[in-house]
């Protein structure tokens, strides 16, 4: 993955809620959906607003502690997984 690529939902059929913390996303087309907890949330904000990897990357390290490259690893995983499941 290029830290300058551009990363959003995969359409106009993805749906999602903040619901106590806990962003629900749907695809409606396909029935696939996810819910996302913690650091992920943060990830899918910026995700939703077409963020790169490298800013969704930076927005974590500001937020929270640890090791980057487990951080960034982590993000990877998130974004293939969403990209697996269509949303």
């Amino acid at each position: 993955m290029d830290p300058t690529d551009r990363y959003e939902p995969a359409g106009p059929d993805i749906v999602s809620e903040e619901i106590d913390g806990e962003v629900i996303i749907v695809n409606l087309k396909n029935g696939n959906y996810s819910s996302l907890t913690q650091s992920a949330t943060v990830v899918w904000s910026s995700l939703a607003r077409g963020a790169t990897l490298e800013r969704m990357h930076d927005v974590l390290r500001q937020r929270y502690l640890g090791d980057a490259h487990v951080m960034q690893q982590g993000l990877i995983d998130l974004i293939r997984a969403l990209e697996t499941e269509a949303i």
